[in-house]
Parts: C-alpha cells; structure tokens; sequence
C-alpha cells in the first residue's frame, strides 16, 4: 500500500484564491459559484449519514450516464459499476471515477456511506465494472489509515482537468478539504470515505460474471447485437448453454479457457432454441470441440436453416420470406449449407435430464420457437430462460434504449406462436426462480425475481398479441377471420375497461364485422343511466361539441374544422361550434335511427345513428370521416380506392342503484394499405387517447353534477 508521506507524483494543480473554508461556507449557504443548474450538497457537514445527491443529478447518472460511458465519449477513467442491490437483487448501475495511485486503481466514495458502498459488502465486493468493454472485477476495501493517499491522489488528478478551480470547489463540498491539504488532514477525515481497491478477473472483453454457484454469464455485445451464454459447471465438468450471433466463437472459447483453464472443452452444447442470436456460433464451437449441438426434439426441423411457412413468425414473413424469393437460387442453398446443423444437432429427450447436468431439468416453453427449452436447478432455484423471459423489454423502443431493467415477454417480431409463449412464462412464474438469467438483459436475482416473474405473467396472460398471426393461432387468441382472405389479428386498445368488458359483444359490433382496429374505454359514474344518458346524445358539432374541457384542444379542432370548410368554393369558413355545453338542451334527447350526427363543416364528416335506447345504449356509424384526414386531391381520386368505415358504440349499464357503468367502443377498417397505415396512429392519439377518454370524463363530470344539484 502507499506509504504515508506527503509526497504525490504529478503536478500540482492551480490553487483557489479563496480560503477553503470560505468556499465551504459559500456551499453551506447556497450561495457558491457551483451552485447554478445543480445545487451541490455538503456532505462534509454530515459525515455520519449518507445525504443523497441532488434529484436531477441521479436521474441523468442513472439513465444518461451509463449509456454516455459505454458509447466512450466520457472521460477515459469515468467507468460504471455494476452490484446487484442487497435487497431487490437487481442490478443497480453507477457511475464511478477510477483513480490510480502507485500503479493499482481504486474508487472513492464520495458521499461516504453511499448505496453502492452497501451493496458492495453485500455483494462480497464481486461486481462488473465497464466503459466500452465490461469486466469482472473484485473491490477489495482499504483500511481507513491507508486512505488518504488515494484520496489526495483523487483531487490531484481532478485537479489537472479542465475547469480546475471549479472541479477543486466541488471535491471540497465532498472532503471538506482542499487538494493541497497537507496528508495528516485527509488522514482525519479518511475515515468517513470508503476507499475500494480493484482487482479484475480475467483479461477485457473475455471475463464472465459469476451469478450463481457455478453459472457463469457472457454478454457478448451490447444492444441489438447482444446475447448472453452461460457456462454450468457440474462436478468436474462443464456445459456450455447457446452460442450468442455467429462469429463469437473465439470470445466465447476464450472465456472459457479462462474460467476452466487452458485446453478446456464442455461436456455439451446446449441450445435454448434455433435463432441467429442464440445459435449463430454453434456450427463453429461444435468443429472446434468436436461435440454434438442438443436442443429439444421440436426444434429440430429448424436445424436445417431453411424457411418453413409452418414455422415461420412476424419477421420470417414480412422480410426474410420476401428476401429469400428475390435472392438467386444458388445463393440462398449456399447460404444454408454453410449454417445448417443438420448433421450437428441432436435432439434430447426433456424427461430424461439434461445432457451434462444431471442436477437440472429441462422445461419445455414453446411459443418463441417450436421447441424451445428453458433449463432449471431446483436446489437453488437458478432458471436459464432464453427468450421465452426477458429482463429487457425489445418490444418497446423506448424501454429498450433507456436500457431498463424489468421482466419482459419474448420479442414479438421474431415469436412463432404467442399464446403459447404467454402459457410458457405462466409455467416458469410457477418455478418461483431466485436467479432469473435470460438470454438477453442482465440477470435478476433474489425475491425480486419470483416477485417481478409473477407480477408479469399476470399481465402478459391479458395482454393481446399485436400484429397479425397464422389462421390456427389467430383463432386461438380470439382474432376474426376475413371473408376473402386468412386471420387478421385483431388489433386492441383500451381504458379502465375490464378483461370482460373487452371481450364482450356491444350493440353496433355487426356494422364494422372486421375490424382492423377496436378499442374498449369504460368509465363508472356515480349517476343513475337516466342522469347519464341526456349528456351523451347531445354530444356533436354544432350541439354540445365533445366536451374535451380544454381550450388548447378546442382551438385545436376548430383551425382542423376551418381548414375543411375552406376547400368548399364560396362559401366562409366554419369552425368547430358548441351550441350547448354546460346544460342540457330538450331538443336534442329524442334521437331516431337514421338522424345525422354531424362531426365537422357541412359537407364532411358526420355520423349517422344506427341505435338509440334511452338509458341504455346509442349506436353511431360513420363511413366518411376517414377520408377527411387527407387532402381533397387524394380522397376524391377514383384511382386511389379510399374508403373508411367506423362504429361508435355506448352501452350504460347499472352495476348497482345510482350507478353507471358507460361502456364505450370503436371498430375501424380501411383501405388501401398506404392509408390505413397513416390513419390507424391519428385515430388511435386523436380520437381515441384524447377525444375519447376526454367525452367520458366530461360526460362523467357533468352528470355527477346534475346528481348534485338534484
């Protein structure tokens, strides 16, 4: 360890002209320089506790810090650190300084007892620390007599940045010292600053973490192009479980020599399921180590590589399927031979064991793949998912690139069947894992994982599938097959309506029979139906408008309505009129079938009434709407072919005396294609997360008043 002198190598830093102890004060008081977008906090003045740091700060550290480090346009020795939380499990990322003093490296705490200092010592100091590339490491904790050099080295390398004044100041609202402190003083406050010493594991870029006894996790890459493989020692042998993207073989080979010594090779390969980014260095690992690739007897028709329409999912289908047909020939067989496992594959039976691991099980989970596998060791409930659970949400862009950690289905792109996949996450929440390692995402341990695996089957068991599925599977999760055509899948949404209530046929279901698109939105109001019902056959353009309660969104409409109007020759601009909006108006309770609804400028949209019983439901269709969303010059062509058909229905029930429940549903299909994609986002926003669920709330307002007032 270094010796106590006060001698450090390296320059010494520009000093503040202020005294120390007035720029402490200044900090105490608020009123430093520093100060400005981040007030900084004084932890000296509290060494005893730990005083988070300000609100803002650890949002950007925890979001935008580790995705800064890891791209490498941070500082060369900013680094995150990765530990998983001593109660939750899961792993929590910070970002840290790496100093260097007499040739090792060390992290200082800052702030004193923070959390990651805690989780640390959990942890028995194994943790993952990472910039571009992560490495296994070991924090080892110095004495507090041997801190201070490495903490004075701390402020002397900050001190050499640019911005040194500012970065001295700030260290001072830390330390409570000055970098040119002589070292006895550092010595006096050393003791409230955990000093960590780092030891790596392995050599960069090849280390594995440990995340159970004997399980072994490689991440081999990061974002889209990364995958986890897992090494399983059993007794003196080891197994090897997926293979990550293709040409990951040598970094794959590489951390295992590392782990099991030079030479080495598994007693199997295993394989979750047959994708690229699970399978792709099989071929490559089995040449190498002369071994057989076992994977569950359903997924062997995959190993041949070749596209199988009874196999195929969402992605096969809408890309690689047309790619295939306008490659050559020659090309495509060449492209299979070189990555076919036929040959290499060899399936096992699940209710035998596992080849090579006698202590675990294999659990079918189907739904991602025909025969995928999941693999489980009861004795310390450990469960190896591959995709069939993920800790990193793929279906969602913007969960995806924040990089956050929580339980999550497969990828929907690439899921062969998705019923089966939601039946297969229900039967692994059943194992109850404390170690939940999946094939992408980090690891989640603890009771966290039972907890969160739990939680989530039962919102992924009501959850529907998005996009479109094959005739047989479609059926199966309730979509409506087309009259000309195979099973479209039926695309959901809803609000505070209940699983019932979405499956539930409505009044008005039978005027739009194939809907591309239905929402359900449900409201309770604390009224009776005959309250209920007067405000909400009053609603329409020149009645008592949609009662959206916001300015904003009126005027919003009304320059759409002005825009409209304009294209008629002659005649003024109409804009969006409210007749009545705060009473009720008699003239309008008694509507028919047949009567038109108007919902913009005579001459555009309206809708036409198709069902009217007082108090109990009001039926509207509408088939020009639609077009209206383009230009004159577009939905008046003949040669465009566009059309639109939308049912707006409301069912009133009473649950119980002076009580509404207001069911409310949308059906849509239009055509052709290129429209419906444009369409279906604007009436999904606008009119049904906005104006929808602003009709029911207003409608709700005004009848819980009129209660009142009665």
């Amino acid at each position: 360890m270094p010796d106590q002198s006060d001698a450090v190598s390296g320059p010494v830093p520009a000093p503040d002209n202020r005294p120390a102890g007035d720029a402490i004060a200044a900090a105490g008081t608020g009123t430093g320089r520093s100060q400005g977008f981040l007030k900084p906090v004084y932890y000296a003045r509290s060494r005893d506790r730990y005083r988070p740091p300000p609100d803002l700060y650890r949002r950007l550290n925890h979001w935008l810090g580790p995705a800064v480090t890891a791209s490498g346009l941070g500082p060369r020795d900013v680094i995150t650190l990765e530990v998983p939380g001593r109660r939750s499990g899961v792993v929590r990322r910070t970002i840290m300084v790496r100093i260097a003093c007499d040739g090792e490296h060390y992290v200082v705490a800052l702030a004193g007892e923070s959390q990651w200092v805690r989780n640390v010592r959990a942890a028995g100091g194994r943790v993952v620390l990472g910039r571009r590339e992560r490495r296994a490491a070991r924090l080892v904790e110095v004495p507090p007599e041997q801190r201070a050099p490495v903490i004075r080295a701390y402020l002397l390398r900050w001190g050499r940045r640019a911005g040194s004044r500012a970065v001295a100041r700030e260290a001072r609202f830390y330390f409570g010292v000055s970098a040119e402190a002589p070292l006895r003083e550092i010595q006096d406050v050393a003791e409230h600053y955990p000093v960590f010493r780092i030891e790596y594991a392995g050599d960069a870029g090849t280390g594995a973490e440990q995340i159970a006894e004997g399980v072994y996790r490689l991440e081999t890459g990061r974002g889209l192009t990364g995958a986890n493989v897992y090494f399983v020692r059993s007794g003196p042998a080891w197994v090897l479980i997926d293979t990550a993207w293709p040409h990951r073989g040598p970094v794959i080979s590489a951390a295992a020599e590392s782990l099991f010594g030079t030479g080495t090779r598994p007693a199997a390969i295993l394989l979750t399921h047959i994708h690229p980014d699970h399978a792709g260095s099989a071929l490559e690992l089995a040449r190498l180590w002369d071994l057989p690739v076992h994977v569950h007897p359903g997924e062997l028709p995959l190993a041949s590589g070749r596209y199988l329409p009874e196999y195929g999912n969402p992605l096969d289908r809408w890309l690689i399927a047309p790619l295939l047909r306008l490659m050559p020939r020659r090309a495509v067989e060449a492209s299979v031979s070189r990555n076919s496992l036929e040959g290499t594959a060899r399936a096992f039976d699940p209710a035998a064991g596992v080849p090579g691991l006698p202590d675990w099980q294999a659990v079918p989970t189907p739904g991602h793949t025909p025969g995928h596998v999941a693999f489980f060791r009861g004795k310390d409930r450990v469960l190896i998912t591959g995709d069939a659970v993920l800790t990193v949400n793929v279906n969602s862009a913007r969960d995806f690139l924040a990089g956050k950690h929580r339980v999550s289905g497969p990828p929907y792109i690439s899921t062969w069947d998705w019923p089966a996949a939601k039946e297969s996450v229900a039967a692994l929440a059943r194992l109850k894992p404390e170690v939940l390692a999946c094939g992408h995402g980090r690891p989640m341990t603890g009771p966290q994982a039972a907890a969160s695996l739990a939680s989530f089957s039962g919102r992924f068991s009501r959850q529907p599938a998005p996009g479109r599925s094959r005739n047989g599977r479609a059926a199966r999760a309730g979509s409506t097959p087309e009259p000309d055509g195979p099973a479209r899948k039926l695309a959901r949404m809803s609000w505070k309506a209940t699983e019932e209530e979405q499956a539930m046929p409505l009044p008005g279901d039978d005027l739009v029979p194939s809907p591309m698109v239905q929402t359900t939105h449900a409201v309770t109001i604390n009224a009776a139906p005959q309250q209920v019902w007067p405000w909400l056959v009053q609603t329409g353009q020149g009645r008592a408008g949609f009662y959206s309660d916001s300015r904003f969104w009126d005027r919003s409409v009304d320059w759409y309505y002005r825009r409209l109007s304009r294209q008629q020759p002659g005649k003024p601009a109409v804009g969006y009129h409210v007749a009545a909006d705060e009473r009720i108006v008699p003239a309008w309770q008694n509507p028919r079938v047949g009567d038109i609804v108007a919902d913009g400028p005579p001459g555009t949209a309206y809708y036409v009434v198709r069902q009217a019983e007082p108090g109990k439901s009001w039926v509207l269709f509408t088939d020009t709407h639609l077009r209206y969303l383009l230009p004159a010059r577009l939905r008046d062509d003949p040669r465009l072919g566009v059309s639109g058909e939308l049912s707006d229905s409301f069912l009133l029930t009473e649950p119980e005396p002076g009580k509404t429940r207001v069911i409310r549903r949308m059906r849509l299909r239009c055509g052709p294609r290129p429209f419906r994609a444009y369409v279906v986002p604007i009436v999904l926003i606008w009119g049904e997360a906005i104006t929808a669920r602003n009709l029911l709330r207003g409608v709700k307002r005004r009848a819980e008043a009129t209660r009142q007032q009665d």
